[in-house]
């Protein structure tokens, strides 16, 4: 081959070893969802299933505070955190989540599809 080609050649290899490295990482990126990916997920879904989910979340909750003795721990005051955004979206949407009433953890379905 002559050196024009052979340029040529090497070129091509960098210019589709870019694209690939650029669609897999818009595509795949590091496997796991951030702040921004969540929050578009859950603005993307309807009232009602963020009621359910907020409803579920809030049992939980209370249930922790129900039973635990001491301080809270990190994973608690992350879903308190939770239920404050779901709290957001939802009046954002027009539903005042005050009025909801906390369910009990045992009303609240396990599975989705389950009835209590």
């Amino acid at each position: 081959m002559d050196r024009s080609k052979l340029t040529k050649v090497i070129i091509s290899g960098v210019i589709i070893l870019a694209a690939a490295v650029l669609i897999i990482r818009s595509v795949g990126g590091s496997g796991s969802l951030n702040a921004n990916h969540m929050e578009s997920a859950l603005e993307a879904m309807p009232t009602d299933e963020i009621i359910t989910m907020r409803q579920s979340l809030a049992a939980q909750i209370a249930e922790a505070n129900r039973t635990r003795s001491g301080e809270k721990s990190e994973m608690l005051l992350g879903f308190e955190a939770t239920l404050e955004d779901y709290d957001r979206m939802l009046r954002e949407r027009g539903t005042d989540p005050d009025t909801l009433e906390t369910p009990s953890l045992a009303q609240m379905p396990q599975r989705h599809g389950e009835e209590p």
